[in-house]
């Protein structure tokens, strides 16, 4: 069935205006049936909590930050950091250092990150924030070891989740220097 174009930006509309409280759905009925546009409602800060679980092998660790593009200069890259201390860098666009970089964590660092994530209750954080701005870099954090994993997007470049989970990127980052990768995004990337 195709949906009468009023009807989609007015559903747009009332997703844009609600903001962080979002809509679960809304159902448009015709003649013939109902079309479901579903629009995800999002979390409130944290989602059902668990239990943060000691870590049983550290080689079994895996973490991962990518920060996306935005319509702006947002640099786009992603760093993995493993449980003996490896670090993979890849940058796509606005940043000096395109491609993949290889770099060493020292295990103190690695464990560091290991607490910054049981002090954010990272197990226990919403799968997806979103506040409802259009043009924002988005913030993915990946933590798997042993037999857990999580994954968390924000949408907003951390302004949705709690405190503790929004200084992660910066924490991983950090660690990982990728600032020397990075560089300091210009307008030229505006045209890349």
């Amino acid at each position: 069935m195709r949906v009468p174009q009023k009807i989609l930006i007015l559903a747009f509309a009332l997703f844009a205006l609600s903001g962080s409280s979002g809509l679960p759905k809304i159902s448009l009925l015709n003649g013939t049936g109902s079309t479901e546009i579903s629009i995800q409602q999002t979390c409130q800060k944290f989602g059902k909590h668990y239990a943060f679980p000691d870590i049983r092998d550290w080689r079994s660790l895996r973490i991962s930050l990518t920060r996306s593009a935005c319509f702006g200069s947002c640099p786009d890259y992603t760093v993995d950091v493993d449980g003996n201390g490896n670090v993979r860098y890849e940058g796509r666009s606005c940043v000096s250092t395109k491609g993949i970089r290889i770099a060493k964590l020292p295990l103190a660092e690695v464990q560091t990150l290991f607490d910054a994530f049981r002090r954010a209750d990272f197990f226990s954080l919403c799968n997806i924030y979103k506040e409802g701005t259009v043009d924002a870099s988005s913030v993915e954090l990946k933590f798997a070891y042993d037999k857990w994993q999580k994954h968390v997007v924000d949408m907003e470049d951390t302004s949705g989740m709690p405190d503790e989970a929004a200084k992660l990127p910066d924490l991983i980052d950090a660690a990982t220097n990728t600032n020397h990768w990075i560089g300091h995004p210009n307008s030229k990337c505006m045209s890349e």
